[in-house]
C-alpha cells in the first residue's frame, strides 16, 4: 500500500516538474526571440491591423455597440431604452442567436440598429 502511495506521489511530482520546466523554457525563449527593445515592440504592435477605436468628426460623437450572443435576456430591455431615447446602436450578433430568436433580430433592424 505504501508503495502505491509513493508511486502516485512520484507521478504527480514528475507532471508538476514537467509543467514548471515547460513554463521556464517558454519564458527563456520568449526573452531570447522576443523584441530587443520597447521601441521594437511598439513598432511591431503599430504594424498590426487594429480595430478602429476613434475617428475624427466635426461634431463630438460616440458609437454604442453590443455583443449579442448568449445570455440575451436583457436585450429587449436594452432595445426599449434605446428606443425611448432615440439612440441607435450596433449589435454584433452570433448565428445561434439569429436562429434561436429571429424576431429579436428583426426588431433590431426595424428600429434602425446595425
Amino acid at each position: 500500500m505504501n508503495f502505491e502511495k509513493e508511486r502516485k506521489s512520484l507521478i504527480l511530482f514528475t507532471k508538476v516538474g514537467a509543467i514548471v520546466l515547460s513554463c521556464f523554457v517558454l519564458a527563456v525563449t520568449s526573452f531570447r526571440y522576443g523584441p530587443e527593445t520597447i521601441e521594437t515592440f511598439c513598432e511591431q504592435i503599430s504594424e498590426k491591423e487594429l480595430p478602429i477605436y476613434c475617428v475624427e468628426k466635426e461634431q463630438p460623437q460616440i458609437s454604442l455597440s453590443f455583443d449579442a450572443a448568449w445570455g440575451n435576456e436583457d436585450t429587449s430591455k436594452i432595445l426599449a431604452v434605446l428606443k425611448k431615447h432615440n439612440v441607435k446602436a450596433t449589435f454584433f450578433v452570433v448565428g445561434t442567436l439569429i436562429q434561436s430568436d429571429p424576431e429579436l433580430i428583426k426588431q433590431m433592424a426595424d428600429e434602425g440598429h446595425n
